[in-house]
């Protein structure tokens, strides 16, 4: 049975109740004492290992190192109620080193982990501590040691001891047993920029690009195995001594500290938390899996979190280890998804622009887009990660690190109290939604606050002074305590009066923060958010210079709304464009008609679908889909049939019916791609027929140049249809260049040809049905007739084989283009473990 040796700090803390529950005081043991507790209470319930605590001397006042204040998080009808940390007070007590209390031989040492706890931060052992943990370490001798280091980093004689790794029975250092785990926070206090709650996309950059810009961090950046918490939100697994991609584990829904601020708040020993909770894992079961340790230690500190500090409890089980833990069934239920995803460092390192988490685990953004309009955002199909601000919902990499962005400067200015209004631009073209994203975002940080909303239209003022009464109204919204949500539309409009007009009268506002009235009385406007609408000008860069500069130069953030369209971005094609139109048509549809909802599924036709989500342009945005959705006959409908859309006439008013009716048959290819791909398509049917078929067959072969127009236009619209049968297999057509980290499929399965098989044949039945063909005993061109105009299952092998030969040739590299490949929609990784 494996051991743990709990060894290291063990900081006392003194915890006071709040002001409005019953008086107590609990003294607490944090660091090594808290994961012994944790672990020793687990292994009481069943676990497979044994654990020996550090050995702690009678409390001492003088060994006090922090006092807590707590606050009571309100109950609510789910949650009970339960206390977080309000505020600490630090004092200068010394840091005591703990050795375990059990005897350290080392009968076995092999299935043993030393788990060392650092001293507290900014704080040094000294020399007779020291001494005793390398001392310990020497004579435990164990397989693995998990050392929690605390800043100030890699510094000291126990790292220095302990980097080298446990001695092995040859007598020789294994540093690959060293499993270092340090925070986020450290790091950023040590010089290492890291992001803080933007994305994980940018989280993952930072973490690669600058792991190793301290230099006096070496043997952390290189050591064997480094884990890095981003509190109970996500982790980054590293494995510096080899040339390996580090492993995020993340929640998809959550940024950095999303999860703390949605529950109890800040709680001691979190960290300490996610230790046990890997220590269990990782000596619960002999293979001594890394990963799978990871997420138990992740999920084990949600749990700490999540449950709060308990208010009714004896003073020894304030933390309720028992929930937290997990060997009760409080937390059977949890749905929370924890992803995890191979790091592209070998991409990012060398500088490679536009990569995103959604692509890269996705690889065609269509299909997401596909599974946010029929499941649902959050259904459990979609792996990657999303924004959330109320009902808008965000997967664009850009477009949630703009928000995030913004949201973190909100809840920065509505933290203290402010004297003036707090200015952002937002960009966007018409429709993109720029007016609901800002309400959305603004009521999602100023919730439990009192707050009002207001919207102008600029263009609507008669003349410049229609700003002092909308300032007016700003005033009487903060004199009633309120806080003013405020949304200038049509800023950049070129209606009279122009923004030339009023924008001196702006500019002092947005300086001073207060307007003035007849008789040049200034009166302040408070705490208050301004908007500004931008719809004309693309980028800040369009707004010109001179008085527009002024403007510029007093906002407090700007953010750009890409919409619904595709738009050029300088980097290839806009691939997401779907995704994020996706967002919205769900919405719209489920306002349109409820019945088209069963559970959290939409039922909508595939052609429809693909017409609504992939026609690249719509003529006023997002306006323009909710006009196509209103004008569709769905009431008391509970699927969306192709038959429901308006009018071709009345569709054309919102988008180009012909690349509508294009898309509506799926991805569209470019003209000499499918011209190629055609042509190649025509070559296999006469190849198959030139070895199997009969000599009539084999009369009627004609070459491409020679062949009649419709059965050229019969195969491109086979080539066509490939984009569209791959999904059947869950595979894509896609550019090599936009796919650098796939590996390309070179052969499908037998299951996976009978299915596009299959697929192709209806394709083919429904094609020759739509030119007017008809069954007949011949097969005759001029006649339209054909005895092949039958179900699947009706054909003979002879036949069937015919339309396998056909789709079998879909991934080879001689018959696609050059820098096309066919590639699978979810990469399976196989992580083997050596130890």
């Amino acid at each position: 049975m494996p051991s743990l040796f709990v060894a290291g700090d063990a900081p006392l803390y003194l915890f006071l109740s709040p002001p409005d529950t019953t008086p107590r005081v609990d003294w607490v043991r944090g660091g090594s004492s808290f994961v012994n507790r944790l672990l020793s209470g687990s292994a009481e319930n069943g676990s497979k290992f044994r654990v020996h605590g550090p050995n702690l001397s009678p409390r001492e006042h003088q060994d006090l190192h922090a006092i807590v204040k707590l606050k009571l998080i309100a109950a609510d009808q789910k949650e009970p109620s339960r206390l977080a940390l309000h505020s600490e007070q630090c004092l200068e007590a010394k840091p005591r080193w703990h050795s375990p209390s059990a005897p350290t031989h080392n009968g076995d040492g092999e299935s043993s982990v030393c788990i060392f706890q650092d001293a507290r931060a900014h704080a040094q052992f000294d020399k007779q501590d020291t001494e005793r943990a390398i001392e310990v370490f020497n004579r435990i001798r164990p397989r693995y040691i998990i050392y929690h280091m605390l800043q100030p980093l890699c510094i000291g004689e126990p790292w220095n001891s302990i980097r080298t790794g446990p001695l092995n029975s040859r007598n020789s250092n294994e540093p690959e047993r060293v499993i270092l785990v340090v925070s986020a926070e450290d790091l950023r206090a040590e010089g290492i920029e890291l992001s803080y709650g933007l994305s994980w996309d940018k989280t993952c950059e930072d973490f690669v690009a600058r792991i190793g810009s301290v230099g006096k961090l070496v043997t952390l950046a290189t050591a064997a195995h480094l884990i890095v918490l981003f509190g109970c939100d996500g982790v980054i697994y590293h494995r510096g001594d080899r040339i390996s991609r580090p492993k995020l584990f993340f929640d998809p829904l959550r940024a950095e500290g999303d999860f703390t601020k949605q529950y109890s708040g800040d709680i001691p020993g979190v960290a300490e938390a996610f230790i046990a909770g890997f220590s269990k894992g990782f000596a619960g079961n002999r293979n001594w899996n890394i990963e799978d340790s990871i997420e138990e230690g992740l999920r084990t500190a949600r749990r700490l979190v999540k449950n709060g500090l308990e208010l009714n409890c004896t003073p020894q089980d304030i933390y309720s280890t028992k929930e937290i833990m997990e060997y009760t069934s409080s937390f059977q239920d949890e749905k929370e998804k924890l992803l995890r995803f191979s790091v592209p460092s070998d991409a990012i390192s060398k500088g490679r622009q536009e990569w995103s988490i959604l692509e890269q685990v996705v690889g065609q953004p269509e299909e997401i887009a596909r599974l946010i309009v029929t499941k649902g955002i959050q259904a459990d199909t979609i792996e990657v990660p999303l924004a959330r601000f109320n009902r808008l919902a965000l997967f664009d990499r850009k477009e949630i690190e703009l928000f995030r962005g913004l949201s973190n400067s909100l809840t920065q200015y509505l933290a203290a109290p402010q004297h003036c209004p707090l200015h952002i631009g937002i960009f966007g073209p018409s429709g993109s939604g720029k007016s609901f994203a800002a309400r959305q975002v603004a009521e999602a940080v100023s919730r439990g606050r009192n707050v009002c909303h207001l919207h102008f239209d600029l263009s609507q003022f008669v003349d410049a002074s229609g700003l002092v009464e909308a300032f007016h109204e700003v005033r009487d919204c903060t004199l009633r305590g309120y806080i003013p949500l405020v949304y200038f539309r049509a800023f950049d409009t070129d209606s009279r009066p122009s923004t030339l007009d009023w924008l001196p009268h702006l500019l002092g506002p947005m300086a001073s923060g207060s307007f003035s009235v007849i008789g040049g009385v200034a009166r302040p406007i408070g705490t208050a958010v301004f908007f500004f609408g931008i719809t004309g000008s693309k980028t800040r860069e369009h707004l010109g210079n001179g008085a527009m500069s002024d403007f510029l130069g007093r906002l407090h953030g700007l953010v750009s709304m890409v919409g619904p369209n595709q738009v050029e971005n300088g980097h290839g094609p806009d691939e997401l464009y779907p995704v994020r139109r996706a967002v919205v048509l769900r919405t719209l549809l489920e306002e349109r008609e409820e019945r088209l909802r069963s559970g959290q599924t939409i039922e909508i036709d595939n052609s429809v679908l693909n017409g609504l989500l992939l026609t690249p342009q719509y003529r006023q945005g997002i306006h323009s889909m909710k006009s196509i959705i209103s004008m569709s006959r769905l009431n008391n409908r509970t699927k969306f049939e192709r038959a429901a859309l308006p009018a071709e006439s009345q569709i054309d008013l919102f988008v180009n019916y012909q690349d509508w009716a294009g898309y509506m048959c799926g991805v569209r290819l470019p003209g000499n791609i499918r011209e190629e791909l055609a042509e190649k398509l025509h070559d296999v049917y006469q190849t198959h027929i030139r070895k199997t078929g009969s000599d009539q067959q084999k009369q009627n072969l004609v070459a491409w140049s020679q062949l009649r127009e419709d059965f050229k236009e019969s195969s491109r619209a086979h080539a066509e249809s490939i984009s569209g049968k791959l999904r059947l297999i869950s595979c894509f057509l896609g550019l090599t260049s936009a796919q650098p980290d796939r590996k390309p499929v070179e052969q499908l399965s037998k299951p996976e040809i009978e299915v596009l098989a299959q697929a192709e044949k209806v394709r083919w039945n429904e094609e020759r049905l739509a030119r007017q063909w008809r069954k007949g005993e011949e097969r005759s061109a001029d006649q339209r007739t054909s005895p092949f105009l039958i179900p699947w299952d009706d054909c003979t092998e002879a036949v069937k084989e015919i339309d396998r030969a056909m789709v079998a040739v879909y991934p080879s590299n001689k018959f696609l283009p050059s820098d096309y490949r066919v590639y699978r929609m979810k990469q399976v990784e196989i992580v083997v473990e050596d130890h």
